[in-house]
């Protein structure tokens, strides 16, 4: 049965072994979670599910009450609540506790922490897929730009030079159609269109390339020593501004790993039940956006103890960082107290200590974020003036992704072309052996097959295919905002003639 069929009959799919084995793993992680922050002295405290309107944004659901015209809301976050436990905790000779934490009970990390400039440096994404290698490696202190032609970005003296190597992805066979493609998928993944130099190594580590001609030998072997260059590998090199370039080769990571990957290489790696978790932290607390600067997590997150005073500098000057670049720049350096639990490329969840202070708080919001007066003073989340509070630390686990990263819950459809047979129809077999390739790849045996046409797809995908399938996570339609952005599409690119040379490919709806 198709996902429709099983959304208007969900009391039956319920019964499915996989939705109640889902269930019960998130009741057994729920329940070893609780028992656990008990044995450490934690207390759990409801808090009230209706509260008082407080406009921030985001649309709020309203329950009426018997008395005409007047509405409960439900609650957009539990800021309010988590505010006045504080202040009820708050000992009467001065001593600030926190209701999380006992005093003289000391957390160990039980995941690695990564700094959120390494996992771009090194993987090009703030979520990072740690199981693999293929990391990304700076070489601008060896090729110049100028190497890949003109700058598309306004900072040309900015521009860094980056490159991957993927490792023994031409053992076997890597035709120039294969690099050709390689290249095309990387200029649509692109953010500024640049796209990659794919470098193919054969014949004791020659490049076969036209950009080799624009480097000497000595910049050559300087290359290959610090990519490891052996033969078959493939180099991707890119350059432009440091964001670009990270966004593009952290997306050409995943896509290439898929590619060994179905070439039968990091089988151990890429094994569906192996799991990589980590904390990334040093979160920038600003970003810049077409509007000017924005807060990358929310407005209300603490910088890092040892930014505080460069914040306090920085606003005490009364300028606005609208007005300023030089401010601008200097905001852009200050780390926040923002951290997210990160698992085999998923974000599980979040957390981030509370800026506490209410005249630093307008100060960020008045004079970084440029929110005028009158939403300042409709902000809910400021403490009052007078009132000492403890530092509030929120961690948000979300269960909903924690459950997509481990049932393992696929569907897989297959496309045709507009004035062809469908896939199913025309090549049974190959469907046999995607359906036999996806339930090995993807740990799960509960793969459907549905043949419904995806107009979409086609018109994004690459050229001279003739069939393809498209591989998603069923449990991600629904209308969440980021559900899009936190979901990992693989596409697998199938010959009906030489449907066993299953490759993928990332694609962005």
């Amino acid at each position: 049965a198709n996902e429709d069929t099983r959304l208007r009959h969900r009391y039956l799919d319920l019964r499915r072994p996989a939705l109640q084995q889902n269930l019960a793993l998130r009741s057994n992680v729920s329940m070893t979670a609780r028992n656990y922050l008990c044995q450490l002295g934690f207390l759990e405290i409801e808090t009230p599910t209706l509260f008082k309107s407080t406009p921030e944004g985001a649309r709020e659901f309203l329950v009426p009450t018997r008395s005409k015209n007047q509405f409960y809301a439900l609650t957009q976050s539990p800021q309010q609540y988590k505010q006045v436990r504080l202040f009820f905790l708050v000992a009467s000779w001065g001593m600030v506790k926190s209701i999380w934490k006992c005093a003289n009970v000391s957390l160990d990390h039980a995941f690695p922490i990564m700094s959120y400039s390494d996992a771009m440096d090194r993987f090009g994404v703030d979520k990072p897929d740690t199981r693999f290698g293929l990391e990304l490696k700076d070489l601008s202190d060896i090729i110049p730009v100028d190497v890949f032609g003109s700058s598309t970005t306004t900072s040309p003296s900015t521009d860094v030079v980056r490159a991957i190597n993927v490792k023994q992805l031409a053992k076997g066979g890597f035709s120039r159609k294969d690099m050709a493609d390689l290249e095309a998928l990387a200029k649509r993944l692109s953010v500024d269109g640049r796209g990659v130099y794919a470098v193919k190594i054969e014949d004791n580590i020659k490049w076969k390339s036209s950009v080799a001609k624009k480097l000497s030998a000595a910049q050559l072997d300087q290359v290959n020593h610090r990519l490891d260059v052996e033969d078959d590998d493939v180099l991707l090199l890119t350059c432009g501004s440091y964001a670009n370039v990270c966004t593009l080769l952290g997306r050409m990571r995943l896509q290439t790993s898929q590619l060994l990957y179905a070439r039968g290489q990091l089988q151990e790696e890429l094994d569906p039940f192996k799991y990589n978790h980590l904390w990334i932290v040093d979160f920038p607390m600003f970003e810049m956006d077409n509007d000017g600067l924005s807060a990358t997590h929310h407005p209300f997150t603490a910088p890092r103890e040892d930014d505080l005073a460069k914040l306090k500098a920085l606003l005490a000057t009364g300028k606005n960082a609208w007005e300023d670049p030089a401010m601008q720049n200097e905001l852009l350096t200050i780390k926040a107290q923002h951290m997210d639990l990160v698992c085999n490329g998923w974000e599980l969840g979040g957390g981030s200590i509370r800026l506490h202070s209410m005249e630093l708080q307008q100060s960020v919001l008045q004079q970084v974020l440029n929110l005028p007066d009158i939403q300042v003073r409709a902000t809910h989340q400021l403490p009052p003036v007078d009132i000492k509070m403890a530092k509030e630390s929120t961690k948000k686990i979300k269960t909903s992704t924690v459950a997509d990263v481990v049932s393992r819950d696929y569907t897989i459809n297959l496309h045709k072309r507009l004035h062809g047979a469908t896939f199913k129809k025309k090549a049974p077999k190959a469907v046999r052996e995607i359906k036999k390739f996806a339930q090995k790849a993807m740990g799960t045996a509960d793969v459907r097959i549905d043949s419904k046409l995806n107009k979409f797809v086609w018109s994004q995908g690459v050229r001279n295919i003739p069939y393809r399938v498209r591989v998603r996570l069923s449990r991600k339609r629904n209308e969440d905002e980021d559900a899009k952005e936190k979901l990992y599409t693989l596409v697998q690119h199938v010959q009906v003639s030489t449907y066993k040379g299953l490759s993928t490919e990332n694609v962005e709806e």
